[in-house]
């Protein structure tokens, strides 16, 4: 980009007046507009910059937004702690520091539960997330199916997770809504092997810096196929870790044959 057109008569008499507390008369002046033109200076108070490209600051005020903040570092636990934060433009923000309990849906049935977060169990940006049990956005956790298995039986009329089926007595017109409902039924057999042992997959999609919740959703299809790759893998290593001494194999090797399959 080239270097800015230099300002106007009228600009550089606005920043004379401002210079000198509108006395813009005499050697005052006369001072004033030289030094408007020697150091280029620039209207609605922005830095000024000479001729040898030397930026002259002005004075900045320390408000509340323009603070370098600590990361809010949102922590697994049952005490839950969330603070009040006043933002730019009077805005509030709320900073979950502690948090347990969340809202969480089910896409595919168009259900969204509060449901307990169990661990925190594989984060894309950084393993050391997962190992202080922290809630960021996009982490991937392990929540409370009770909830869920729950509607599923009132529901459907089936209780997942179970080899033994139930059968519980209901009227003749719950049983009727009830077959409707299964004709359309169809879930995903990684999600059943979920609800039998008690723990679903979800993905954080909110803030809990900001927002102060840890709300998300239930990994189904792709994605859910995707992170159970994921964490079978890093199961893999953690148990090449246990045994390294036995195999007698290097890391790196090990790591570039299990990628290749």
């Amino acid at each position: 980009m080239g270097r800015a057109p230099p300002p106007s008569s009228a600009s550089r008499l606005f920043c004379l007046r401002w210079r000198s507390g509108g006395r813009a008369n005499g050697v005052v002046g006369c001072f004033g507009f030289l030094h408007a033109v020697l150091y280029e200076v620039q209207p609605y108070q922005l830095p000024l910059q000479s001729l040898n490209r030397s930026v002259m600051l002005l004075i900045e005020h320390q408000v509340r937004y323009e603070l370098g903040r600590q990361p809010a570092n949102t922590k697994l636990s049952s005490n839950k702690t969330v603070r009040r934060v006043y933002v730019r433009g009077g805005y509030v923000k709320w900073r979950a520091l502690q948090l347990d309990t969340c809202n969480y849906s089910w896409g595919s049935e168009a259900l969204t539960r509060k449901t307990g977060i169990l661990d925190v169990v594989y984060n894309a940006s950084n393993n050391e997330l997962v190992r202080t049990q922290t809630l960021v956005k996009s982490a991937i956790v392990q929540v409370d199916a009770a909830p869920f298995k729950q509607w599923y039986l009132t529901h459907y009329g089936v209780d997942i997770g179970r080899k033994k089926k139930v059968i519980i007595a209901k009227k003749d017109a719950t049983e009727r809504k009830i077959e409707k409902r299964q004709q359309d039924r169809a879930l995903d057999t990684h999600i059943e092997e979920q609800f039998g042992s008690g723990r679903l997959l979800a993905c954080i999609s909110t803030c809990p810096g900001q927002c102060g919740r840890a709300d998300g959703y239930i990994l189904e299809d792709k994605e859910l196929e995707f992170y159970m790759k994921k964490l079978q893998r890093v199961q893999f290593l953690k148990g090449w870790e246990c045994v390294q001494e036995d195999k007698g194999i290097d890391p790196p090797n090990l790591r570039y044959q299990f990628k290749q399959q």
